[in-house]
């Protein structure tokens, strides 16, 4: 019986197939002059997921954020260039973390793993970056878009980030603890 993650990943890779699918077909007619197709990031709405069959826990509460929440910027379109999203998935953001991330490093993540990779990411960020200046914190409890909010975990981070800075930005500073 395959695991609640091995369905998740069987069911990213059909997404990505299908999107290579439709770009491979269509994507010409833009590269030739045709209209330009913008296509939303997520789903505008809850209703919109729930109507499609998203289920997904960290994408509806990434709906909820972006789309649908005080936070929602208004200037947010969700849309993003169709041709884009083959550059997107085959984008490798760590690939130039031993060259440039030589400096002292802060890395933040929630403990509640999900479906985003974030935590992930982050791991892999400190793991790639040389400097010999680094810390890995996880905010216990926390997933990844309640760092943005959150008082309880957002608080937890900007006492870390605090001592971070007053230690590497001015080291003429004493080292401060907020805790």
């Amino acid at each position: 019986m395959p695991t609640t993650s091995a369905k998740r990943f069987a069911a990213c890779c059909q997404t990505i197939a299908k999107r290579w699918w439709t770009w491979r077909t269509s994507g010409p007619a833009e590269a030739l002059g045709g209209e330009q197709r913008r296509d939303p990031w997520i789903p505008d709405s809850l209703k919109e997921a729930e109507n499609v069959g998203i289920t997904d826990p960290d994408v509806l509460e990434a709906i909820r954020f972006y789309r649908e929440s005080q936070y929602r910027h208004p200037n947010s379109t969700n849309r993003l260039l169709f041709v884009s999203y083959g550059s997107i998935l085959s984008f490798d953001a760590s690939s130039l973390v031993p060259e440039l991330s030589t400096q002292p490093l802060q890395v933040i993540v929630g403990g509640r793993r999900g479906t985003t990779g974030q935590y992930e990411s982050g791991q892999r960020l400190f793991d790639l970056s040389p400097s010999s200046e680094k810390d890995f914190m996880v905010v216990e409890g926390a997933g990844h878009y309640d760092m943005y909010y959150k008082p309880e975990y957002v608080g937890k981070a900007i006492d870390r980030l605090a001592a971070f800075y007053a230690r590497y930005l001015n080291p003429n500073l004493p080292d401060i603890s907020l805790h």
